[in-house]
């Protein structure tokens, strides 16, 4: 649904089917804001932005958090971007599994999945000041930046807590941001219930999820 007016309710409630996952969100008085860190949102996904209360790009030479691919050959590649589209995905789960939750989408990496500690930071730090509670950053790497890891726990200090995956690598290691003792730590699990072939695991891992 990225590249279209598509209603990514009604796809991602196809997708999440296809793996028997059955949720019924709680009924909850409070509006829960989420911070999406991923590659933004797509400008074609109007009933999800209407769900935006704050967003911003932290990628240079960019004006919005639009999550789109661009065409071949930018970038000096001759290959479409394989990454971008990743942020509407997530930003349509959380529509569909807490209907009434506030997002704040922040663009922390580009449509090749690439990102560094500053523009994490940088955007850790904007969804603190839009009054986030929960941060999503469904990314990782091997290195453990020690300034990232202080803004995630100032960050919870704050009342902002961080959720991380353990990795896609199918290895038992635990990926950074996951593996801060001050975010949550999540692995992948399949229609089973299982651990998904391309997950990481780990017992320093906190939930398992679809």
């Amino acid at each position: 649904t990225q590249y279209s007016q598509g209603n990514s309710y009604t796809e991602n409630t196809a997708m999440l089917q296809q793996i028997h996952w059955n949720y019924q969100p709680p009924n909850i008085d409070q509006r829960i804001r989420v911070a999406v860190l991923d590659t933004g949102l797509s400008p074609l996904q109007p009933l999800i932005w209407n769900q935006v209360v704050a967003s911003a790009t932290m990628i240079p030479r960019e004006t919005n958090a639009w999550d789109y691919r661009l065409s071949p050959g930018t970038n000096n590649s001759h290959y479409y971007q394989d990454i971008a589209g990743h942020g509407t995905m997530v930003a349509g789960l959380i529509q569909l599994l807490a209907p009434d939750a506030e997002l704040v989408i922040v663009r922390v990496c580009d449509n090749y999945g690439r990102s560094d500690s500053w523009k994490i930071i940088k955007g850790i730090a904007f969804a603190l000041e839009n009054r986030a509670v929960l941060a999503n950053l469904s990314f990782g790497s091997v290195a453990q930046p020690s300034a990232l890891e202080y803004a995630i726990e100032d960050a919870e200090i704050d009342g902002l807590v961080c959720i991380a995956p353990l990795g896609n690598n199918n290895l038992h290691q635990i990926m950074y941001p996951a593996r801060n003792n001050h975010t949550i730590a999540v692995s992948g699990i399949d229609n089973l219930d299982i651990k998904a072939s391309f997950s990481n695991w780990h017992g320093g891992a906190d939930l398992a999820s679809p």
